[in-house]
């Protein structure tokens, strides 16, 4: 248990590390991060300063505890040579 705690720990950031990365407003950000948040693809944890927010990727760890995977989202490699986008008659 404790090495999937201490893998969490690894997928941590901060709002200002994001706004860095992206080059996004903070009100851009606040409002994709509450959307993940939301859909639980986030888990909010309060910073040690005063109103910062420590943000975590949840995961689940499928397997012999190698890879992370996010719970809901399709594997990209499962996705190859087949269309994402439907036809004229609405299939895929």
């Amino acid at each position: 248990m404790q090495a999937s705690a201490d893998r969490a720990a690894d997928y941590r950031f901060s709002r200002r590390e994001v706004r860095e990365v992206t080059g996004w407003g903070d009100t851009q950000l606040r409002l994709h991060l509450g959307r993940l948040e939301e859909l639980e693809y986030l888990l909010a944890h309060r910073g040690g300063r005063g109103q910062s927010f420590v943000y975590e990727l949840a995961f689940a760890v499928e397997g012999d505890g190698s890879k992370p995977v996010m719970a809901g989202l399709i594997d990209v490699e499962k996705l190859e040579g087949t269309s994402t986008m439907a036809t004229s008659r609405g299939k895929g």
